[in-house]
């Protein structure tokens, strides 16, 4: 998509997150009532994600391709704090596992390949801004970015899942809800306009 008018199916994506982030706000409480939990901080996350969707939202709607530009640079770097976090969450819950070692160790996995991807992904954003032929690998490296970054999601639900059905609590929905707008907006780094191809002589 490398004309700067097509805007609409990121704005329609923005609109998406924004109502994806205030759904995890929602869940989060939800969650956290029902199971007695303590509150915690990935209030501040939901916050997080859910102004990056405002600012897809406007800049889309407004055109501004050098916003854009910034809010994709922005998103890429989320990916890599997210890929980073996961990782060592993921390490810790696998070390402290005592069942269902299968799916900690592939989510552990998993999460350290999307840490990977995710800085590789950077790495080609930059790359790519004035390189037609880069751009084609930045492409195909969002597309296993938003692979890994969904089969974490699939792992994620169905480990969560079993435990809480075993503890009978209620799954942690804000967090499945979370993985999902990361894997919105990893889609939309890939989808969005980007400004065009400057060719070297």
């Amino acid at each position: 998509m490398e004309n700067k008018n097509e805007f609409q199916t990121t704005i329609v994506l923005g609109i998406v997150g924004i109502l994806m982030s205030v759904f995890a706000i929602a869940a989060d409480a939800i969650v956290q009532k029902v199971n007695s939990a303590q509150g915690n901080a990935y209030i501040i996350l939901y916050i997080g994600v859910l102004a990056i969707g405002v600012l897809y939202f406007a800049a889309s709607t407004t055109k501004k391709q050098g916003m854009l530009n910034v809010i994709n640079l922005v998103t890429n770097i989320i990916v890599i704090v997210f890929g980073a976090v996961i990782s060592i969450v993921e390490y810790i819950l696998f070390t402290k596992s005592t069942e269902l070692y299968l799916l900690a160790g592939s989510r552990f996995a998993v999460s350290l390949a999307i840490l990977v991807i995710s800085i590789l992904k950077l790495v080609y954003f930059f790359i790519s801004r004035n390189n037609p032929q880069m751009r084609n690998v930045y492409k195909i490296i969002s597309v296993m970015a938003m692979a890994l970054i969904g089969a974490y999601l699939v792992l994620m639900i169905t480990h969560d899942s079993i435990l809480a059905y075993r503890a009978n609590l209620v799954p942690q929905i804000n967090i499945f809800i979370l993985v999902g707008i990361i894997l919105l907006y990893t889609f939309v780094t890939f989808i969005s306009p980007r400004s065009e191809v400057v060719e070297k002589n």
